[in-house]
Order: structure tokens, then C-alpha cells, then sequence
């Protein structure tokens, strides 16, 4: 007799990819969605390994840049974020719009409750950043 275990959910990996999984859930096909990320990862590669031949070519250390790297890697977290935020009240809005069990409402109550929290969290960092530039 044949098992009925379901497939588990594909788990990104755990490193850095360019590509979020908010938009990937829309690629069906997990080779597909695989194959995008490994596109991601090499593409980072490549603009890191980039950056830093030009930083050579100039002469340059990374830390002689004007601006430490912390400042533009925390905008990017907060923009992120933003997505983040964005991304869970489109979830939220599903009890809307569709016809919902009574436990996926709760998971739109939920995710209503993270965007609040995901949204602090952003706001948070902006207000910090812009403070340091004064």
C-alpha cells in the first residue's frame, strides 16, 4: 500500500538570497523556484566580487569607503521589512475577500498582528538611521 505522507514544504536555504520566498511562493514548480535562487546566489557573488575589484583597481580598502556599509545594509533590512509588512496585510486582507475557515481567519488575524510588529520594527530602524545622518 502506498503512503499518503505529503511532500514537506521546501525550506529555503538558510544563507543570503536576493530573492525573496514572498514572491517565489508564486513559482509553482520547486525545481524552478531552485534554480532562481541559484541565480540569485551567483549574481551576489558576482557583485560582491565585483565591488571589491573595483575597490582594488582604486587602490582602496573597503574600509577606507565615505560611508561605513552598516548604514546602506540597515536601509535595505528596513526596506525589507517594508515588503514584509506589506506582504503579511495582504494576507490579513484575505478574510475579505474569500470565504475562510474559521482557523485560516485566525491566521489572517495573525498575520495582521506580525505586519503591526514587522511594521515597528522597520519604522524603528528609519528613525534610527535618520537620527545618526543629523
Amino acid at each position: 500500500m502506498r503512503s499518503r505522507r505529503r511532500t514537506p514544504p521546501e525550506q529555503p536555504d538558510s544563507g543570503f538570497s536576493p530573492f525573496r520566498e514572498t514572491v517565489l511562493v508564486y513559482v509553482t514548480n520547486r525545481a524552478s523556484r531552485r534554480e532562481i535562487r541559484a541565480f540569485g546566489d551567483l549574481m551576489v557573488e558576482n557583485v560582491v566580487e565585483l565591488r571589491l575589484a573595483r575597490v582594488a583597481r582604486a587602490g582602496r580598502s573597503l574600509t577606507d569607503l565615505s560611508e561605513a556599509p552598516t548604514r546602506n545594509l540597515l536601509r535595505a533590512a528596513a526596506a525589507d521589512l517594508r515588503h514584509l509588512e506589506d506582504f503579511l496585510l495582504q494576507i490579513a486582507s484575505d478574510a475579505d475577500i474569500f470565504v475562510l475557515s474559521r482557523s485560516d481567519r485566525a491566521l489572517c488575524r495573525f498575520a495582521s498582528h506580525l505586519a503591526r510588529a514587522v511594521g515597528a520594527i522597520h519604522r524603528t530602524i528609519e528613525r534610527r538611521l535618520r537620527r545618526r545622518e543629523r
